[in-house]
Parts: C-alpha cells; sequence; structure tokens
C-alpha cells in the first residue's frame, strides 16, 4: 500500500487475513487551531487523528515520528504520551512516518484487511511487522 495507489482486495497476495488494513494510534489533544485547514490539529496537519500510521517503528516506540509541516509544543504530544517528533520534514508528507501506538500495555490493536482484530505485541519482529503492512506476498507471520 502506499500513497494514492489503492490496492483491489483480490490483489492482496498474502490474503486478507494476514494483511494490516489499520492499527491504534495515539492523538494529540483538540487544540485550537487558527492556522489549521478547517479541522483538528491531530487530524489536518500531521495526521495524528488517526487515519495514517506506518510499520516503520515497531508498536509503541520510544522513537518519535518524522512528520511534515508544523509542529505544536511539546506538551501536547506529552498528555497523550506520545513521543516528541524527531523530525520536521518540511512539506515532504511522503518522508512522514507514525508509529502505532496505544495505551494498552505491551501492543496495540490491529485490524486485517477481512476484518479481524489482533492484538500485536511490541516485541513483535520488525521485519515481520512491516511484512503484515504490505499486499504484495511479503507475510513472514506464521499460521
Amino acid at each position: 500500500f502506499t500513497f494514492n495507489d489503492g490496492v483491489p482486495l483480490r490483489k492482496i497476495k498474502d490474503g486478507t487475513s494476514k494483511t494490516l488494513m489499520m492499527a491504534e494510534i495515539l492523538v494529540l489533544p483538540e487544540l485550537d487551531s487558527q492556522n489549521a485547514w478547517g479541522g483538528p490539529y491531530s487530524d489536518i496537519v500531521t495526521c495524528l487523528g488517526g487515519q495514517s500510521f506506518t510499520t516503520w517503528l515497531p508498536p509503541n516506540s520510544p522513537i518519535g515520528d518524522d512528520i511534515a509541516r508544523l509542529v505544536v509544543e511539546a506538551r501536547y504530544y506529552e498528555q497523550n504520551n506520545i513521543p516528541i517528533p524527531r523530525r520536521v520534514s518540511g512539506d515532504n508528507t511522503f518522508m512522514q512516518t507514525f508509529g502505532s501506538r496505544s495505551h494498552h500495555p505491551g501492543g496495540v490493536e490491529a485490524t486485517n484487511c477481512d476484518g479481524s482484530v489482533q492484538f500485536v505485541a511490541d516485541s513483535i519482529d520488525l521485519q515481520t511487522w512491516r511484512a503484515m503492512s504490505t499486499a504484495a506476498g511479503l507475510d513472514f507471520t506464521k499460521e
């Protein structure tokens, strides 16, 4: 899966039960966003509204995300235990990373393309976690 490139379910080579569709993500609190584009800061500026995540980082990674555009004060991230972004990539939205994070101890809830839900442990092998996010037949998960 990638930006602006949908994949029909029939083309998911690993099968819909092994391919991630979405996973939990922590969001910023609602802010007074006078300079935003018409919605809560989390939804519009940094995709921290949960509509975007990558598997570049493991679940609940303490490493901060890479974001584009604006960064809010650290206290807003700290309010929800979100690591401070480590890099701002200007307007380059293709360089963003948003790790899947939750308040569940030990992992995150994730939904597969068949609608099934699973708990993914923070300790998952990073190669396996990344493979679960592709529809290209690279899934290393065990039956």
